[in-house]
């Protein structure tokens, strides 16, 4: 009885700290001053897009964990309408779960869940140790035991969740320990909510673009304010990143010490699996991509769905609201779509379009000085094994082998060049002869697009299908802040 009651205090303590943690916030902007420089906002922005990442094990992973039913042989079960087995491969590692573990606690309702997993290719590496909490209820408030056999009666969810783990990509190193926990109700509903609060700790190491490495221990706390999805996303969508819909707040102490400086703001979800973050000590915004965690400066930067196109106006318009101006001089990738008027046919058909480009402001306005346009993913069942094992990458080259065909990305990653390698004439370079030579001049390079893995090859990790060379901007406009902070 002592623990039945014990655990609805829990609840209300939670749900207690999640309402005055929101109103709090409030008041942090007022306290917490300007941060000082680039860096710290470089490493907000990237500990933000990592906590809420779906791909990083970040609140999204934890959502969708938290509306999976769990049972003695395993997290996942294929035969529910929806589930594919063909998520196993992608970052998040949903599907290929290690040392699974599960413990049902008939007293108190609480399953206890834990499992390894572990992701790797040529350009991401991922070990997160997971150990869940679930309680599941029905309408008139009893326990499920089995919930993956009478899931139907699933109306609320309680779900607490630890994840210790470490993340490595061409530009960062990551070591953190999150803890979810959430209430998720209206299950029976067309739409579910979701209440609850993440807290996160660790430290993570930048090294942007030919420039040294930074480090920043950190200490966060989100708190999800008005979160909701589709019910229809319980126990059958992998892809729950693009459904998610709210508001949420967040307070972030980056360093330590009387160093340390602290930052709050707001993150709004955009649709479309993209959220809009946002400074309260600065008037910097960005956008987070809700898969992947990668994060743009709205001011340089953009994507997301296509909501309308004005022909007479030459604009497009987001599902997160912003608007976008081409011009005259606008480059429009050779993509699915290669005018606004190809766009505005595709939207009339009903199909999605997804936009991603460069620009800048100008007069009020983001103008877009290049622009891609495709038919929005949709994760077909028939996509073949190509697909599903590609890599995508987007980052400098840093040397040529010009002998071994083969360029190499951030000093790391070695991508091989073959006679079925497409190389984009929309690029600035249409091979790895002159690639080298821009290098050598000294200019800076960027090489985006598609890769397989070749296990078959010694000269590279990965084989490119398709890739576009690039030259970079010069211009440098980061300050001078280059203080490293240690754990």
């Amino acid at each position: 009885m002592n623990q039945h009651i014990s655990f609805f205090f829990a609840i209300g303590v939670i749900l207690l700290a999640v309402g005055s943690a929101g109103c709090s916030l409030d008041h942090t902007g007022a306290t917490a001053g300007q941060a000082s420089g680039n860096q710290d906002l470089q490493a907000a922005a990237n500990i933000l897009g990592e906590s809420l990442s779906n791909d990083e094990s970040g609140i999204i992973l934890s959502l969708n964990d938290a509306l999976t039913t769990v049972s003695e042989d395993g997290f996942l079960t294929y035969n529910l309408p929806g589930n594919r087995p063909t998520t196993a491969a992608k970052r998040s590692g949903r599907g290929s779960e290690t040392n699974y573990h599960h413990i049902y606690r008939k007293k108190n309702g609480i399953h206890n869940v834990s499992f390894k997993r572990k992701v790797q290719d040529a350009l991401f590496s991922k070990t997160v140790t997971d150990s869940l909490r679930y309680r599941y209820q029905a309408e008139n408030g009893t326990n499920i035991e089995f919930p993956q056999r009478y899931s139907n009666r699933i109306a609320s969810i309680y779900y607490d969740a630890r994840h210790k783990g470490r993340i490595t990509t061409l530009n960062k190193q990551s070591r953190f320990v999150r803890q979810d926990t959430f209430l998720i109700s209206e299950l029976k509903a067309s739409v579910l909510s979701v209440d609850g609060v993440h807290h996160g700790s660790g430290s993570i190491e930048i090294t942007p673009d030919q420039k040294p490495s930074f480090k920043r221990a950190y200490e966060l706390e989100i708190n999800l304010l008005n979160i909701n999805a589709p019910a229809s996303a319980f126990n059958s969508k992998d892809d729950f990143w693009k459904d998610v819909n709210g508001t949420l707040s967040w307070q972030l102490t980056i360093g330590q010490g009387a160093g340390a400086k602290k930052m709050g703001g707001t993150i709004k979800m955009a649709g479309a699996g993209t959220a809009m973050l946002n400074f309260r000590s600065s008037s910097k915004k960005y956008q987070v991509n809700l898969n992947s965690g990668d994060v743009k400066d709205q001011e340089e930067e953009f994507e997301g769905r296509i909501n309308s196109v004005d022909v007479a106006a030459q604009s497009i318009t987001l599902l997160n609201g912003r608007t976008l101006y081409l011009t005259k001089e606008t480059e429009i990738e050779q993509d699915d779509y290669t005018s606004l008027e190809a766009v505005e046919n595709a939207l009339n058909s009903g199909v999605n379009v997804w936009a991603e480009g460069e620009g800048g402001m100008q007069n009020g306005r983001f103008i877009v000085t290049e622009v891609e346009f495709e038919e929005e993913d949709t994760d077909d069942d028939d996509d073949d094994e190509q697909d599903e094992n590609s890599i995508e990458f987007d980052a400098m080259v840093t040397s040529v082998s010009i002998q071994m065909s083969s360029f190499v990305l951030g000093d790391q990653a070695v991508i091989n060049i073959d006679e079925n390698t497409v190389i984009d004439n929309d690029g600035d370079y249409m091979s790895l002869q002159e690639v080298a030579e821009a290098l050598n001049d000294g200019l800076r390079v960027s090489a985006e697009g598609e890769a397989r893995p070749d296990s078959q090859s010694e000269k590279a990790e990965l084989t490119a299908t398709e890739v576009k060379f690039e030259v970079v901007d010069q211009d440098d406009n980061d300050d001078d802040d280059n203080n490293s902070e240690e754990d």
